[in-house]
């Protein structure tokens, strides 16, 4: 069978994925990794690996020897190995936490709101209280804290789309109504008024402008699943009818990553075990093409030989089986699964679509929640501005009675 080849730069969501896998070096030598239960914890590997990989790298095949030098780059600086592991881990904590904190303030100076304090760090997954739901919307896992740069890449999103609306002339006037009764119709009701020069624009429409953004993705989410939803009826009653799928198995549980290689290392036992069979069958055959050659009677070599082609044919048939279950498992997982880029064409997923539409609930929910936080913070600071300008005309007419005194 042939082994997948691993990238470098997505191995880390491997080990956070898979229970054993198979890394090729040079196409010949192959390590088995069996303890990912363990390696899914192990904070310390997956840094490592991404301090080998800057970011934004291209993939490269892996290479187990370019692994090891990539391991060796990361300097262990204690004798001892406990304080090692806590020191790189902390080394490299405080260097995610830095760029989520150049994340987290880029988004506030854009404009954007950060769904919780960046001072919280990772300690936030401890006790996510008040955050819970709003964090779980931005993690891509369940111990995932860097989520600002995905908030951070949403808002620059929204903001190249209000451009977009703004910089077609004539265009403008029909967007305006459009959000006007998109927002209406999901019992929006507050009064706003968008200003085609975004530069006028204040911060409150912004946000609401942004909650319409949000219901636009949502309606043309919906639309997507849909259209497609016809499709992925039939391709999940092909699959049904295959009679492939074992007893408990759900979409959900076959469309993932580890379900993949599940498929694939039971592909590849098949493989062994018909290798095997065909090994036993010539022996046996050559224990009574040649008698003389070897210690078996002619009676008991025919038995091996009748027991040695039984094996073969239970393990062809069984092979058979496996690689038609997992060349149907990837046919539906290609039409309905994750979006994916084919021979340079993006395709979007029915599932991650769908999944999508069905979380954006949280993020419309949270955005509506900072309305009056947001109507806060203004009236504090137009406060704040009366008090000031209050006290520089109380300080100019102090200054004017006393010249006038003089």
């Amino acid at each position: 069978m042939n082994l997948p080849t691993l990238n470098i730069a997505n191995i880390v969501n491997i080990v956070n994925t898979v229970n054993t896998v198979s890394i090729v070096n040079h196409g010949v030598q192959r390590v088995d990794v069996e303890d990912f239960e363990h390696l899914r914890k192990d904070e310390l590997l997956i840094r490592r690996l991404r301090a080998w990989v800057p970011i934004g790298s291209p993939s490269r095949p892996i290479d187990l020897d370019d692994l090891a030098t990539g391991f060796e780059q990361v300097p262990l600086r204690s004798s001892s190995l406990a304080s090692t592991i806590e020191s790189i881990d902390e080394e490299f904590y405080h260097l995610d936490l830095a760029h989520e904190t150049d994340c987290y303030n880029t988004l506030i100076r854009e404009g954007g709101r950060p769904s919780h304090p960046v001072s919280l760090g990772r300690d936030v997954l401890e006790d996510l209280g008040q955050y819970r739901e709003i964090i779980s919307y931005w993690q891509s896992g369940e111990y995932d804290w860097q989520v600002f740069q995905r908030q951070m890449g949403a808002w620059r999103a929204f903001l190249e789309f209000q451009r977009k609306h703004r910089d077609k002339k004539g265009d403008f006037p029909q967007y305006a109504r459009a959000v006007r009764q998109r927002l209406e119709k999901y019992g929006f009701t507050r009064p706003f008024q968008l200003d085609e020069v975004l530069e006028r624009q204040d911060k409150m429409t912004t946000w609401i402008e942004y909650l319409d953004y949000e219901y636009w993705r949502y309606l043309k989410d919906m639309a997507f699943v849909k259209l497609h939803q016809p499709e992925y009826n039939a391709a999940w009653k092909k699959l049904v009818d295959s009679r492939v799928l074992r007893p408990g198995e759900t979409e959900e549980s076959i469309c993932n990553v580890e379900c993949i290689f599940r498929g694939a290392r039971e592909e590849e036992k098949a493989e062994g075990a018909v290798e095997s069979a065909e090994g036993t069958m010539m022996w046996a055959e050559e224990a009574i093409a040649n008698p003389q050659c070897s210690t078996l009677s002619p009676q008991y070599a025919e038995r091996r030989l009748a027991a040695a082609q039984s094996t073969l044919d239970s393990a062809v048939k069984s092979r058979k089986l496996i690689k038609r279950r997992n060349a149907l498992l990837r046919e539906f997982f290609e039409k309905i699964g994750e979006s994916q880029t084919v021979d340079g064409i993006a395709r979007t997923g029915y599932r991650e679509v769908k999944r999508n539409a069905e979380c954006r609930s949280i993020i419309l929910r949270w955005i509506v929640q900072q309305i009056p936080l947001i109507e806060l913070e203004l009236s504090t600071a137009k406060v704040a501005e009366n008090e000031a300008n209050k006290q520089d005309q109380d300080g100019g007419d102090r200054r004017s009675k006393h010249n006038g005194v003089r």
